[in-house]
């Protein structure tokens, strides 16, 4: 069989999607970071103060790791007075 072009192969190797690219859900937010809580998650977007989201049906949300992991980031302070970004 001849190799497959390297065009047509995957940027994310033989797995086909980096780790940042992975889709998870309110439940394995809260499973794995433990913070913030599915519900605060479900709070958040209905006020547009959360991460950012993907809504896949009417009542079926991901996000991508990555997006949610830099969400995260940009939420460090080093004091109380310090706004979030």
């Amino acid at each position: 069989m001849p190799p497959i072009p390297s065009e047509c192969q995957s940027p994310f190797g033989a797995g086909g999607t980096s780790r940042e690219d992975e889709l998870i859900s309110r439940d394995d937010i809260q499973r794995e970071y433990k913070y913030p809580t599915r519900r605060w998650l479900e709070l958040a977007a209905l006020s547009g103060n959360g991460p950012p989201y993907l809504k896949l049906s009417g009542r079926m949300v991901r996000y991508r790791r990555g997006d949610f992991e830099a969400w995260l980031s940009s939420r460090v302070v080093t004091s109380t007075s310090q706004e979030v970004a």
